[in-house]
């Protein structure tokens, strides 16, 4: 029975141009993507079709990994073929979760926590979070992430793994800067705003008037950021393709 769900996966294999080593290794690399990247991996979806989207993405780059997956697999070609790919799963979900973290930072200046469920993690989040990341992720397809990924996971491992991840995550400082500061700085105005009308106006109880059109502004704010962030995603992207 073994042997004969070898020789159809060799069968399988050898249809898409590569051999069953070569998926394996391809598989291994990809893994980390699909746990780590929220467009890919959704949590929403079922382990099942997030493994079949894993299996998708590995035989598109199996062919590459062909002469590699020649020689017989130990425990340690796979333990490589896993860490190259952490690199690569780290630089793409680090703007995507950012995005996401900006939706839950604007929520935090509104005064709206309140958690809902959402497909990119198992905890639940807040709206504006589990929003940004439907629209990050969108963003990312849209702009074939998954192209570049994919072209990104057939580089060969880089000689400082950890150099590269600490960049990702350099870049995704900046990221945050150029997306989160506007909504810093008319935060902190609008604050500044309401304090002084709410302490010249009259009646006093203005105040309950004053929290909503305050909201509503930081809305308008990251309304109009959104081109902005969308500029920003697509940099990163096009910069990092192969």
């Amino acid at each position: 029975m073994e042997e004969t769900w070898s020789s159809v996966a060799r069968d399988v294999a050898a249809s898409f141009g590569t051999t069953l080593e070569a998926m394996f290794l391809a598989f291994a690399r990809v893994f980390p993507i699909v746990l780590l990247v929220p467009a890919i991996g959704l949590k929403g979806f079922q382990t099942t079709i997030r493994a079949a989207f894993a299996l998708v993405l590995a035989l598109a780059i199996a062919p590459a990994f062909r002469s590699a997956g020649s020689a017989p697999l130990t425990a340690l070609s796979i333990l490589e073929a896993v860490l190259s790919g952490i690199p690569v799963a780290i630089a793409a979900s680090v703007p995507l979760w950012i995005v996401m973290n900006v939706g839950a930072y604007a929520d935090l200046l509104r005064g709206s926590t309140e958690p809902v469920a959402s497909p990119f993690a198992d905890t639940r989040q807040t709206q504006l979070s589990t929003l940004f990341g439907l629209l990050g992720s969108a963003w990312f397809l849209s702009m074939g992430g998954v192209s570049i990924t994919a072209g990104l996971l057939l580089e060969p491992l880089p000689p400082e793994p950890l150099l590269r991840i600490v960049g990702s995550l350099a870049n995704g400082v900046a990221i945050a800067t150029v997306i989160a500061g506007p909504l810093l700085g008319a935060s902190v105005l609008l604050e500044v705003a309401t304090a002084l009308i709410a302490k010249h106006a009259s009646p006093a109880n203005i105040q309950g008037l004053l929290t909503p059109l305050r909201n509503v502004a930081l809305l308008a704010v990251l309304a109009f950021g959104l081109h902005e962030m969308e500029s920003v995603l697509a940099g990163v992207f096009l910069n990092a393709r192969p």
